[in-house]
């Protein structure tokens, strides 16, 4: 992968979903980049099946990551991250119709931060030793269809509704740099309207509690709606809204033509606040034994801002595109390229990736 930021990036992943016929499961995924790397190893005990009675895991990872945040589209900081740390896993699970699902979790992680050359700021040294509790509630509930996040190939959609919650601590005594309580709340209601429908939403909040004060807090909201006409052609409504506030580092959300508002050259907007929202038509031209092609014409809006510092700008563009699905290769991807004119900047903006914009 080329990316005209962070420059090339390689990637290598391999599993073996039942080691020498057991039911552990052993995963790697290396990642090599100009601008650092990342290597994760996985050994876990899955749900196999419904009727499966727990799971267990153990992972372990290191990375180093360059960081940026910007001040409109102008470079502000950069920063060199460095991880590396571990978890641990046993969840449990019970009941038929309705999975419930309650876990004790382990992690352990160290951060270390310096600013680049010509920078001043990166964020403080941190270890933390995370412990917590979780439960999780899901129907389990699937659908097969076609034409949803792939071009022509049968996908096996979860539509069963599902919820998440996780309490946890660290602790100075147990080897953190600090003590404070944490809570993260994570709800997915998915339903259909009819028999073309398709609603998918997700709600997320994550926060945390120290000499009596929340901080570190996250929320976002996510909805999706597809209407499919004919099997094969689809209409896309989906609005986003994204929050953060009193964080630990310095952090924020970026909108352009890689982060949900294409027609926008990448960083375009920058804030603490977000909002997006995209109209998109994927009709299928033509199908073959070795390729998909679908044609997009779309609508984007959306605002990126930081309550403080500056005031919520709407921005609109529009424009057609293209996909490519690749039905014979691994994973069937999609090549994915968009123009679109973005009416505030009064400019066009070609964008390639691969998969579908959302």
């Amino acid at each position: 992968e080329h990316d005209a930021i962070t420059g090339n990036r390689f990637r290598a992943f391999f599993c073996e979903p039942r080691l020498a016929d057991s039911r552990v499961r052993v995963e790697v995924d290396a990642e090599a980049a100009e601008e650092g790397h990342r290597v994760f190893l996985s050994v876990s005990r899955p749900f196999y099946r419904l009727s499966e009675a727990f799971s267990a895991s153990a992972s372990g990872f290191s990375q180093e990551s360059l960081q940026r945040l910007y001040s409109g589209q102008t470079l502000s900081e950069k920063y060199v991250q460095k991880e590396r740390g571990g978890s641990l896993s046993v969840v449990r699970s019970y009941g038929d119709r309705v999975k419930v699902r309650p876990g004790v979790f382990l992690s352990v992680t160290d951060r270390t931060f310096s600013p680049e050359t010509g920078f001043v700021y990166s964020p403080i040294d941190r270890r933390r030793v995370l412990t917590s509790f979780g439960l999780t509630l899901w129907r389990p509930e699937y659908e097969t269809t076609q034409f949803l996040r792939q071009l022509g190939r049968t996908e096996d959609l979860q539509m069963g509704s599902w919820a998440a919650v996780r309490a946890g601590i660290s602790l100075e005594a147990a080897g953190s740099d600090r003590d404070y309580r944490f809570v993260t709340l994570d709800v997915n209601p998915r339903f259909k309207l009819g028999i073309d429908t398709y609603v998918l939403m997700r709600f997320t909040y994550r926060s945390r509690f120290s000499q009596g004060r929340i901080w570190n807090i996250f929320a976002s909201g996510d909805a999706t709606i597809l209407h499919k006409v004919r099997g094969i052609h689809a209409f896309f409504a989906r609005v986003r809204v994204d929050g953060l506030e009193r964080t630990e580092d310095k952090t924020q959300y970026l909108l352009g033509s890689g982060r949900g508002l294409r027609g926008y050259p990448l960083h375009r907007f920058s804030g603490s606040r977000r909002l997006v929202f995209n109209l998109e038509a994927r009709p299928t031209l033509f199908r073959k034994r070795d390729f998909t092609v679908s044609g997009v014409g779309f609508v984007d809006g959306g605002s990126a801002w930081s309550p403080s510092r500056s005031k919520r700008s709407l921005a609109i563009a529009a424009g057609v595109g293209w996909r490519i699905g690749m039905n014979r290769v691994y994973s069937s991807p999609v090549l994915r390229a968009d123009l679109g004119y973005g009416f505030k900047d009064q400019s066009w903006v070609l964008y390639m990736g691969l998969g579908h914009y959302f």
